[in-house]
Order: C-alpha cells, then structure tokens, then sequence
C-alpha cells in the first residue's frame, strides 16, 4: 500500500529552475511534507520583513505562499513533481539571527508525482493509468501456471512447473475509456549454477484514454474501481501501486527520421487515502467473495459500463458507503446512521419521490384553507413541503420487497420485517434527534449489531442488482462460503 518513503534532491518553482534549493520530501499516509535547507529566493524577498518593519501576527504569519507545482530531482536522477503545495514555516518570516542562521522552509503537497518533470502551466494529463490492489490476484483467480510431479519409491523425485503469460482481458467502459485486466509476470534466478527459480504472476488494471485524463479523472477512476472490487471481495481494499504513463508517440504524432526512437514515461501516483485498512491475516478464498471475475465476465463490460455510470447520480451514497467500507466506524451507531441514511438517499435517487400529483396538491389547498391566521398558515406550508416524499418507512418497505426470498433469509417472515422496520425508524429517529420517545424500542447491545449487519446486507443487495445480477444470484452470493446468511442467523440467535 503506497508505503512511506524518503527522498533527497534539489528542488525549485517551475518558473525559476535556476534558483535550486537542498531538501528532503517525506511521505507516508500521515502526512506528505517537502523540508528545505534554505528558501527560494523569491518568495521570501517578498514575505520576510525589512529591519525596523512592523508586523502583525495575524492568520497568515508564520505561512509562506502556496504553490502550485514544486519540481525536483531526487538521488537516482528521477524527476519528482509536488502538485497543489500548502506552504509553512514560521522560521522563514523571521529576518536571519545572524550568519550562520539558516532559513528552513516546509510545504505540504497534496500528490507526488515520481518520475517526471512538467513546466509551470502544463497540465499533467495521462494516456494510461495502471493500478495494483490487494485482493486482485484472488478475485481474477486466473492463473498460467501447471506443474506436475512425479513420485518414486522414496517419495517425490521430479516437479514440473511450466507457465503460460496469459492474454490481457480488455472491455470498453464508455466511448473514451477502455479497461484491461492484466497479468503481468516475472522470472528471477536463472543463473549459471542455478539453485532456485522464481516466476510470479500477478493483475493489475489498465484504463485507456483516447483523450488523456488529468489527474483528477484519473484518480477518480482509481478510486471508482477500488469500490467495485471491494464490493464484489466484501471487505476493504488496499491501494498498492499507481501509474501513470504518457505515450511515446501518440497516433499522429510527427517522428523526425533518424531521430532517437521517443521511450514511454511512467510517473507513480503517490497521495493520502480515504480509509486505511489493515492488512488482513490471511487471502480471501474466490467462494468467499460475492462474485469473481468468472461469475461477472460474461457480462463484465455492461457490469462495468453501469457501475462507471451510476456514480452521476449515486455519487454521494457510494462515497458515503465505501468510506464505510474502508475506515472503521467510530461506533454501531455511527455506523447504523450512516447504512439508514445509504439506503434512504439511494431509493430517493432510484426510485424518487411521489410527487406533487393533483390530487396531493388539492389536498395541500384543502388543509391550508381552512387555516385562518396567516402566521399559522405560512408555518404550516412550510411544515408540509416534503409531505408527498416517502417515509423511510416505506422506502425501507420497498427495499425488503425487491427480493423476498432474501429479506426472509436476511429478517424472517411478513410480521418480523414489519418489526425490524419499525425498531429501524425509531433507532434512527433516537441517534439522530435523542428522542426520548424512540428510546425504548431502539436496537441496542447485540441486537444493533445484528441489524447494523443487516442493513449492511441490504445495503449490498441494492448495490448487486443496480449492476445487474438478479435476486436468484444474489441469494447464491449471500449463502455458501461468504456466509452472510450464517453471520445474520448467528448474531439474531444471541441477540434473543
């Protein structure tokens, strides 16, 4: 996972590469942080003070300007870009002691881009994007590997392991965007006198764009796609690697003849996550996940297009699920709030509201006529603007209905979802108001923990058949070896 790491190298502004300046750029997923032994030149002409200047210690002392991109170059001679730099120091704004004082100045970028160079305006845009996750190997579960071994009278006396580079899988996402999975291989210790040989397969993603993607557009890709497969895996995701690469000679590009062939620059993508999951103690095993790339490749393209799609208008609820997935939640009941408030926005932008029909509205005009002081008036429609919208009662109502077969396995019969609905709106009405009303029949103890489970369960049904699996699918993902159905049924038994 975008391990920490240490750089050295000189460093400069974009605009000005002759003024360099000595300095050290940490990163880790606490904190990205450029330390420079000096200043440049420029930017402490204009903010250090002039003997006998009186200055006022407001919000902006002790802040150097921003800036845009900070260039440099580290050991290895790797060009290093700093995007989007907060600048600090409170030591620079101070006028130098003496000789000997050296003026130590600190940004903090916001993304490391190790591998190129760019000028002060050009935009750092990317033809392709590769990318490495945890859990990737186990969902493609696709392997070029065969060996056979051959047993003597003393036990084994012969393996034969051959391998096979397996073919690039690629789908188009939409007119511009093209995804591939690959399997990219390496071979280690061949040697005169071998005494070992190693070859290791993994994946990775490759999203190609026919018009190149700005850093932006590509880390939401990244971001989108690590959501899909923490979905079909069922539990976090760990961001390994990401690069970008630029072409070395786009179609139509003008190729002097004789000149040195151009060569492909690849730049890793370095930046803080949204939710830092440990690494687990073991793999999952593929029966574990919900679905493979085996259940999903014979649709693999429309699942994808539509996953890419939805997140238009399901934007929100997904990055509010998914920072579920990845971060763990403060409590049960921060996280009970936050499933209730997934699944009532993603029916409200799935399904809407009621609107205002004729006769709702007829029977608004009925209500405020017969009301007679203005003030109340006012205050009544204002009470009832949202009345044609679905309570979440029945919009939990109509989740629970799209599989049946599920909502039994997942709640029980007609009487108990009508129950687990009910102790879902009070709970949520008692954490979001403390509504002393609600308290007594909110989920507490086990059984918040069962229905936290629950939701989450629902959560991801919704989530399956947007992309397109039916209720039959997704009723096989929730048994078996996922155990989503023996995790419910366990946790309800403990809780009565």
């Amino acid at each position: 996972m975008l391990e920490p790491r240490e750089y050295e190298g000189y460093w400069w502004l974009p605009d000005d590469p002759d003024d360099k300046v000595t300095g050290t750029l940490s990163f880790s997923q606490d904190d990205i942080r450029l330390e420079l032994l000096g200043a440049f030149k420029s930017v402490v002409a204009a903010k250090v003070p002039k003997a006998g200047q009186v200055i006022a210690f407001g919000s902006d002392f002790g802040r150097l300007p921003d800036q845009a991109r900070i260039t440099g170059v580290i050991r290895g001679h790797d060009y290093v870009s700093l995007e989007e730099c907060t600048g600090f120091s409170p030591e620079a704004m101070l006028p130098p002691r003496s000789d000997l004082d050296i003026t130590t100045t600190s940004y903090r970028p916001r993304f490391v881009l190790v591998g190129a160079g760019y000028d002060v305006r050009e935009e750092v845009a990317f033809d392709e994007v590769s990318m490495r996750f945890s859990d990737l190997e186990t969902w493609v579960d696709r392997s070029g590997f065969d060996q056979k071994a051959v047993f003597g009278e003393s036990g084994m006396s012969s393996v034969t392991v051959t391998y096979e580079q397996l073919d690039p899988i690629e789908v188009r996402i939409d007119e511009d965007t093209a995804l591939k999975i690959e399997f990219p291989w390496s071979w280690s210790g061949h040697a005169r006198h071998m005494t070992e040989s190693r070859i290791t397969q993994g994946a990775s993603f490759r999203l190609l764009f026919g018009t190149p993607a700005n850093l932006e557009r590509a880390l939401t890709y990244v971001t989108q796609l690590r959501s899909f497969l923490a979905l079909a895996v069922g539990r976090p995701i760990r961001v390994l690697r990401v690069y970008g690469l630029h072409q070395a000679n786009p179609a139509g590009a003008y190729q002097p003849s004789g000149a040195a062939p151009p060569r492909h620059i690849e730049v890793e993508l370095l930046f803080r996550l949204v939710g830092l999951p440990a690494e687990p103690e073991r793999k999952p095993y593929p029966d574990e996940m919900l679905f493979t790339l085996r259940d999903a490749e014979p649709r693999l393209e429309e699942i994808l297009t539509t996953w890419f799609n939805q997140h238009e208008r399901l934007g929100p609820v997904l990055v509010r699920y998914f920072h579920l997935v990845h971060t763990t939640p403060s409590s049960r009941e921060s996280e009970f709030e936050n499933l209730v408030r997934v699944l009532e926005t993603h029916h409200r932008r799935t399904h809407g509201s009621a609107g205002r029909d004729d006769a709702h509205l007829a029977r608004l005009d009925h209500i405020l006529s017969a009301v007679e002081e203005e003030e109340d008036r006012v205050w009544l429609k204002n009470e009832l603007e949202f009345s044609h919208e679905p309570k979440l009662r029945d919009r939990l109502r109509e989740v629970l209905d799209q599989c049946p077969t599920i909502s039994e396995k997942l709640v029980g019969s007609r009487r108990r979802i009508k129950s687990f609905i009910g102790k879902v709106v009070k709970t949520r009405n008692y954490e979001t108001h403390l509504d002393l009303t609600n308290e007594k029949g909110a989920f507490t103890g086990v059984e918040l923990v069962s229905a936290v489970y629950q939701l989450r369960c629902l959560v991801q049904m919704t989530l399956l058949l947007d992309i397109g699996f039916t209720c039959e699918q997704i009723d096989s993902m929730f048994g078996g070896m996922s155990r989503r159905y023996a995790e419910v049924a366990h946790l309800k038994s403990q809780s009565t």
